[in-house]
């Protein structure tokens, strides 16, 4: 739920983006409204799903340590690190392909999700035609990057990427990809530094 929290966020800040932008534009500010709307219910419902699921850690993690304790002085080291070594191959397999599920679903209202197992990328495409239209603005004049919330966007997908590596590890990356041209990025977070802003 804490990638729903960050990602909601991120599809507020993009909402009210969207709602400034149709405000200055005089146009319809229906959509701005809902992509303001829903992400705002999604983060207070997981705000309160991971405050509820941290305490709940907190406690089945006081438990498992004295049990951990006990069962580990009976196991032989040797056969614990062959079965954990081939074990963390797997679960971390299973790990980013969990990730991307929940990834996928906070930014259904945002684009699409996909993961490129190889190099460790999780690639967003925006979908959105307002989002994409503003995106194609922004690209072809860079000088109104200032005065959009382009840097809110990246500082919240640097947020994302530090949860990528505290939850996967190392080499896990985060990209923006241009609107529909999903083989130029627009913004590049790996292990929760910016390496790639095409406005910068």
């Amino acid at each position: 739920m804490l990638y729903v929290l960050i990602l909601a966020s991120i599809t507020l800040i993009l909402g009210i983006f969207q709602l400034f932008s149709a405000i200055r534009n005089r146009g319809s500010i229906i959509w701005g409204l809902l992509l303001v709307i829903v992400p705002l219910i999604f983060v207070f419902i997981s705000a309160q799903s991971v405050i509820k699921t941290a305490h709940e850690n907190n406690q089945s993690v006081a438990n498992t340590s004295l049990s951990t304790k006990k069962s580990a002085s009976l196991r032989d080291n040797k056969l614990e690190d062959i079965s954990r070594a081939s074990k963390s191959s797997s679960s971390q397999a299973q790990k980013a392909l969990d990730v991307k599920k929940n990834l996928a679903k906070s930014f259904k209202t945002f684009g699409t999700l996909t993961y490129d197992a190889d190099t460790k990328t999780y690639h967003v495409s925006p979908t959105d035609k307002d989002t994409k239209k503003v995106f194609k603005q922004l690209i072809s004049n860079p000088d109104q990057v200032e005065n959009s919330n382009f840097n809110d966007i990246e500082d919240k997908f640097v947020e994302v990427s530090k949860t990528l590596k505290k939850d996967l590890g190392s080499g896990y990356a985060l990209e923006l990809d241009q609107p529909d041209q999903t083989n130029k990025a627009m913004l590049i977070i790996k292990d929760g530094k910016t390496t790639y802003n095409m406005f910068s």
